[in-house]
């Protein structure tokens, strides 16, 4: 492999090796914590209790968004790259933490802030980069292939979590997951560098950005697949085990039918009006979601919403982010995708508290079917209210 891929001109989308390569990158950060999915697992071994256990997973919220938002700035300063890669590096620093901290409620939610805070570096930096990378009319297939390297280790990663734990242990675990991390960031050696700041003399605030009627639609879609997304990353992993189902089973299921869907029919639907393939995709979420309350100890109907609930999620990122992110010319698209994730880091990142705090006093499957309701009411809203306006 050459010392790098190419040089400046590789960004402006001359080099597909440099897309996949930090699409590879991209993919092994991400493996490194995906098990944290199945920590709910471990931190009921541990004795703590559900509201503890969503505690520390929410620990993220504030360094997420706070670290998104933060990084629509340093945008101005410094290269997509330079702030992606400094992400990679704490959360890899994060992750070595868990090795003291898994046992204790305090230590473990202070590894998970941050976890938090270098997701929320790498992610809005990741999107501005690798749009760098892309450009023309299959940008949505090809955004979707990189978003799918974000969501592509939740098949192999909660899966392998829980082998490794339930046959060696925790410390086993979590080294098997810190080396896809070191690699990861010897990937990014090889990549372009030479990226410049995102500058513009007139940058829209974010109390600007805010307030555009035209980004409400695919911000709110994109915040209530946070709150789905979240809950299967904090709590699926627990639930499943109550009911006798291995984890594996939802979080496989839905990661291997996002992938199929992204390969297959994306670049079609991509084509397609953003609201109604957005409102479909939050649509088939919540019918994922609202089998398992229903048939959550059959191992085959929770495989089948699991492929529902993937493909529905498959849809909605990509063209949620485009929808929101090309109404703006490129040196407004830093901030503008600074909001559009923390919208959806909030999100992930705020439903374990909530659930937590739900689970003391309701069910798995009334949260559950509260998701699935909420998620198939807005999306048929999204569906049918969309205008001309809000389609760019």
């Amino acid at each position: 492999m050459q010392s790098k891929i190419a040089e400046s001109s590789a960004v402006a989308g001359k080099s597909p090796a440099a897309f996949y390569v930090f699409c590879t990158s991209t993919f092994l950060s991400l493996l490194g914590t995906s098990c944290i999915a199945y920590f709910s697992v471990v931190f009921a071994d541990y004795g703590m209790s559900a509201s503890e256990i969503g505690l520390i997973l929410s620990s993220a919220l504030l360094p997420a968004v706070l670290g998104t938002l933060f990084c629509g700035s340093l945008l101005t300063r410094f290269s997509p790259f330079q702030i992606a890669l400094a992400g990679q590096a704490l959360t890899l620093a994060a992750h070595v933490s868990f090795f003291a901290t898994i046992s204790n409620p305090v230590g473990a939610a202070a590894s998970r802030f941050l976890v938090g805070a270098g997701f929320g570096l790498f992610f809005p930096a990741g999107l501005v980069y690798v749009r760098s990378l892309i450009s023309g009319p299959n940008t949505v297939f090809m955004l979707g292939i990189y978003t799918t390297m974000i969501t592509l280790p939740n098949f192999f990663g909660p899966g392998i979590a829980e082998i490794i734990y339930r046959t060696s242990g925790v410390g086993p675990l979590l080294s098997a997951f810190a080396m896809p991390h070191i690699l990861s960031l010897l990937l990014m050696r090889f990549l372009p560098r030479s990226t410049e700041p995102i500058r513009s003399s007139e940058l829209l605030g974010y109390v600007a950005i805010l307030r555009t009627r035209s980004i409400l639609m695919p911000n709110s879609a994109i915040t209530i697949v946070g709150l789905m997304w979240g809950f299967m990353l904090s709590f699926m992993a627990l639930y499943l085990e109550k009911v006798k189902i291995p984890a594996t089973v939802f979080l496989s299921g839905a990661t291997l039918s996002m992938l199929v869907s992204r390969v297959t029919i994306m670049a079609w639907l991509g084509k397609k009006p953003k609201h109604l393939i957005s409102g479909l995709g939050l649509v088939l979420m919540g019918l994922g979601y609202a089998v398992l309350p229903i048939c959550g100890s059959n191992p085959v109907a929770v495989g089948v919403s699991a492929l529902v609930f993937g493909l529905g999620y498959s849809t909605v990122f990509p063209v949620a982010s485009v929808w929101a992110t090309d109404q703006f010319d490129p040196a407004q698209r830093g901030r503008v995708t600074a909001v559009f994730t923390a919208f959806f880091q909030g999100a992930i990142f705020i439903v374990p508290w909530i659930a937590g705090a739900a689970l003391k006093a309701f069910s798995f499957g009334e949260v559950l079917l509260t998701l699935a309701i909420a998620s198939m009411i807005f999306g048929a809203y999204v569906m049918t209210g969309g205008s001309e306006e809000h389609t760019t």
